[in-house]
């Protein structure tokens, strides 16, 4: 299973201090690997995708066996506080593979790949101010 971490720096220059887990995305998904997370420039939205840590014996996946991701957000309101309101990003998952989520500067348009079509493939996804 993987799980997301966070590396702070006092500068652009100096050394990254000593990973630390993001234990709420840990805890939103016991079963589930967290992984390719986005943080926004002001740290206080995370884009992320999650998957089961091992596809269910039964499930159907596209990519032979693998278990699939989806894109989930959560928010904070300081930098200082945990992340709370993990949620699926509904309208973007499929059954498909749903990962590498990037959100542009301007906050208007998330980047992500999906296997939706049968192919990986780069998709856009309009994004609504918060």
């Amino acid at each position: 299973m993987y799980q997301t971490f966070f590396a702070t720096r006092a500068s652009a220059g100096a050394q990254f201090g000593t990973p630390v887990l993001v234990a709420e995305l840990a805890a939103a998904h016991p079963d589930s690997s967290t992984v390719d997370a986005f943080l926004t420039d002001d740290g206080l939205t995370i884009f992320y995708s999650s998957a089961p840590a091992v596809a269910p014996a039964d499930a159907a996946t596209p990519d032979g066996g693998m278990p699939t991701a989806d894109l989930y957000v959560a928010f904070r309101r300081s930098v200082n506080e945990p992340f709370v309101q993990a949620q699926p990003l509904d309208d973007l998952n499929t059954p498909g593979d749903e990962r590498d989520p990037f959100l542009t500067p301007d906050g208007r348009t998330l980047y992500f790949t999906s296997d939706r079509d049968g192919a990986l493939n780069i998709y856009t996804a309009s994004v609504k101010p918060r």
